[in-house]
């Protein structure tokens, strides 16, 4: 699937984006793209500073996250959403046809669609805004939807693992890597089960494409600005789980 061209020697305008020498090439078909963003991120990142194409990408991102929960068994979801409910709501759900449970997982992605979104107006305003980097919107939201494909493909990986431990909230996450530590069940532990390692390289994949549509010529500042809004997004969902998942 193409959705758009761009120059392939990938130059770019002094101070900017990549800009069109009258030399177009079709941009690479999405799955050469989904090839390129785990093994060729800088020759990936150059062509799409010139044609920032991002829609299909995103549908695909959000059909592999959803594809991810459909794969699941239906009575994972409602034996997640059971055991969170008191004994009397839990008794009065039992008649709630199993499916609706499992529902409820897969809008995850149409919400992902609108998070990234959301997550590229946040990194425009800190690289374009206050930083002054000369990309535009669509350029950010080009590389977040390329970004993402890591986390989708991650949700597809960790997929035999929640059916395994018969957990659907079973990831890899930085929890995994500290698991020798006596971490107590609350905010902290939740935190870390939040930042998905998979989550975390698509955050530093994203911060590279960001230097690079954006001609910056070292990468770490912005990759570091992409970890903080993962550790941000980690505590909202943790503290959320606190307060209500119990």
């Amino acid at each position: 699937m193409t959705d758009s061209h761009y120059d392939g020697t990938g130059a770019h305008a002094a101070g900017g984006a990549a800009v069109d020498d009258g030399v177009a090439e079709p941009v690479p078909v999405l799955p050469k793209r989904l090839w390129m963003v785990f093994f060729q991120p800088g020759d990936l990142f150059r062509g799409l500073a010139a044609r920032p194409v991002w829609f299909v990408t995103a549908l695909l991102g959000a059909f592999m996250v959803a594809l991810s929960i459909v794969l699941l068994p239906t009575d994972l979801f409602v034996d997640a959403a059971l055991s969170q409910m008191s004994p009397e709501a839990a008794a009065a759900a039992r008649d709630v046809p199993a499916w609706l449970f499992k529902a409820q997982g897969v809008i995850a992605g149409p919400f992902m669609l609108a998070m990234l979104f959301v997550v590229s107006a946040v990194t425009y305003v800190i690289f374009v805004v206050i930083r002054g980097d000369r990309t535009t919107y669509r350029h950010h939201l080009s590389v977040m939807a390329h970004g993402v494909l890591i986390g989708a493909v991650g949700a597809l990986a960790t997929t035999p693992l929640k059916i395994a431990s018969g957990n659907v909230q079973e990831t890899l996450s930085l929890a995994d890597l500290v698991g020798f530590l006596p971490i107590p069940d609350g905010f902290l532990l939740a935190l870390l089960n939040a930042m998905e390692l998979f989550g975390i390289w698509g955050a530093l994949i994203a911060g590279f494409g960001l230097s690079i549509v954006g001609n910056r010529p070292k990468w770490g500042g912005t990759a570091a600005v992409m970890l903080v809004l993962v550790v941000v997004f980690a505590s909202i969902a943790a503290a959320l789980q606190t307060a209500f998942g119990g």
